[in-house]
């Protein structure tokens, strides 16, 4: 064949196919480097993103603090006249307030999205139990309140545990230490 005379593709020369042989690796070479890249930067978005909500925690240590020891103003006491306002009115704000700090999250990573959500949700429901606890508190409801109480202190805690579990897989998945809380004086 002679310069400039069309081969056709039956023709074409085995330079030009091994040169569309090699864009089309280089193409699909780049696709996966993409996808790597795109990984990568995935997993370093989700790092940054557990590192500040570990760094949001601590905030909140106060007022988990101060419903702790608002708790613990229970203890001796066995008037219910007494009783019932401390649950009502001191012990269950102090929880709410831990909740609404806990609601004020806003970059909750994907990951321990459902945890945290449950842990606000949990504690809401305590309030609500310490409040239902010490409303109209009596010695003739005080063993049913009590009762209704402990069960709600239960699932409480069973939550406290699933939270704590998830939060510390996800910090281990993503490397990510964390300092505990300090030991709550009371």
């Amino acid at each position: 064949m002679s310069r400039g005379e069309y081969a056709g593709p039956a023709g074409a020369s085995a330079g030009m196919r091994a040169l569309s042989l090699l864009l089309l690796l280089t193409s699909l070479g780049c696709e996966r480097l993409e996808q790597e890249r795109t990984e990568r930067q995935a997993a370093i978005d989700s790092r940054e993103a557990i590192v500040r909500y570990a760094a949001r925690v601590p905030e909140t240590y106060p007022k988990q603090e101060a419903f702790v020891k608002a708790i613990a103003t229970l203890g001796g006491v066995t008037d219910p006249a007494k009783l019932g306002p401390l649950a009502a009115l001191k012990i269950a704000p102090a929880i709410t307030a831990y909740a609404d700090d806990l609601k004020a999250f806003d970059d909750i990573p994907p990951g321990i999205l459902a945890a945290h959500q449950a842990m606000e949700a949990a504690h809401r429901s305590l309030a609500e139990a310490f409040k239902r606890f010490g409303t109209g508190l009596e010695r003739k409801t005080y063993a049913a309140n009590r009762a209704a109480l402990a069960l709600e202190v239960g699932r409480f805690n069973d939550a406290q545990q699933v939270y704590a579990a998830a939060a510390k897989a996800y910090y281990a998945e993503h490397a990510v230490d964390v300092t505990p809380p300090p030991p709550l004086s009371l």
